[in-house]
């Protein structure tokens, strides 16, 4: 009895050694995670889309593509040159206003250029700066009609154009090292031409 009971006891000790011993060791998860950091160097461009649309949350055009250039000179002084673009068409959207339909078509295109600064925290990217911002909207009127469906209007056409700086503020979390999800807010400082 007692050689079963110190055997048993042994084999606890053991055990409890293996698991501390075991513990003390990164997993395969782990030695994985470690394994990348975001690393701008080898990463140097990026390309991104707005997704907003898919839930029909944005109001800027429908669809925006993004591409940046990363710039390092050292671990504190890191950031991309942005260029974005973006573009949303509507053919025949009948527009109702009171006793007023209107059946009109629209072109928008906006185009930003600028510069970002990064801040890099484990796999979060954290970046601020600033764009030169262009818009152009060309909405033309087919028809309008009144209530008693005669023509009011045919074939109008309004060409707004607008230009300034926005400054934005945003971050990205990387869940590997070539894909990331990213989120950021801006303010524009703009002058608009009809």
């Amino acid at each position: 009895m007692k050689k079963t009971v110190l055997g048993l006891l042994l084999a606890l000790v053991v055990q409890i050694a293996g698991a501390q011993i075991t513990s003390m060791q990164p997993n395969e998860s782990e030695k994985k995670e470690e394994q990348w950091k975001i690393d701008l160097k080898k990463n140097r461009f990026e390309a991104g889309a707005d997704l907003l649309w898919l839930i029909n949350g944005n109001f800027l055009p429908d669809y925006m593509l993004q591409f940046k250039i990363h710039t390092i000179k050292d671990q504190k002084r890191q950031g991309a040159w942005r260029f974005r673009v973006g573009t949303n068409t509507t053919l025949n959207d009948k527009i109702e206003h009171q006793s007023i339909s209107a059946y009109s078509n629209v072109l928008n295109i906006i185009t930003d250029v600028g510069y970002q600064w990064n801040l890099i925290k484990n796999k979060l990217l954290i970046f601020y700066g600033t764009d030169l911002h262009f818009a152009h909207k060309n909405l033309i009127y087919d028809r309008v009609q009144s209530e008693s469906n005669s023509d009011i209007l045919t074939n109008h056409q309004e060409k707004t154009t607008m230009f300034g700086i926005k400054s934005f503020l945003g971050m990205s979390y990387f869940i590997s090292p070539h894909f990331s999800f990213s989120l950021d807010s801006h303010i524009v400082l703009r002058h608009i031409n009809y």
